[in-house]
């Protein structure tokens, strides 16, 4: 059953007033793996030009708390908040798609530009995000973070097509679910331990 990420007013941030000002211009955030420091990398020169901001995470074990690389609950969504343009970049060669990166965006009203991807329904390429191919994506970054009227355009197609889909409905899903397992057998008296003692790479 798929249960996709969706709106909660407690992440919302958006201002219908104006497109963000920044800082940032231009915000990366995201893990340190090999392909994305080699995009990164391959494009420093107009990152640096647009003073963006990249927060390049170290995952291998879990991040807690906010800190200089890594931002969690409210201090996330208020960068974001200020953010003209959230760029992503896929960690590896499979081109999925960003959910929780493009909703969290979305509710703050930062516009999104990512990586071409696949199986990125309901939403639509064009509509609601911007897209590049590898090579491109400082052009495509200097194309969009000065056009007031594309942010404004993309920003606002993001956060009601999100704002449409609300995460409760996929917790009903799960809630319903649930309730048919349980009537169709008895609930297990116990569960296997974990064994998992690394993290996951």
């Amino acid at each position: 059953v798929h249960m996709p990420f969706g709106y909660t007013p407690l992440w919302d941030r958006f201002d219908a007033a104006a497109v963000p000002a920044g800082p940032p211009r231009v915000l990366y955030f995201g893990n340190k793996k090999p392909r994305r420091l080699e995009v990164l990398a391959d494009h420093a020169e107009v990152l640096a030009r647009q003073s963006a901001r990249l927060l390049v995470s170290d995952n291998s074990s879990p991040n807690m708390e906010s800190g200089p690389t890594f931002l969690v609950g409210d201090d996330k969504r208020s960068l974001l908040a200020s953010t003209r343009l959230v760029v992503n970049i896929h960690q590896g060669d499979e081109p999925y798609f960003e959910w929780l990166r493009f909703c969290e965006a979305a509710m703050a009203g930062a516009a999104y530009l990512t990586e071409r991807s696949e199986h990125c329904e309901p939403w639509v390429a064009g509509e609601q995000f911007a897209v590049f191919d590898r090579a491109d994506m400082g052009r495509a970054i200097e194309a969009l973070v000065d056009d007031d009227a594309e942010l404004g355009r993309l920003r606002r197609a993001a956060y009601d097509a999100v704002r449409a889909r609300p995460l409760a409905d996929s917790v009903h899903v799960l809630i319903d679910a649930a309730a048919r397992l349980r009537s169709s057998a008895p609930a297990p008296a116990a569960l296997p331990a974990r064994t998992r003692r690394e993290p996951l790479v």
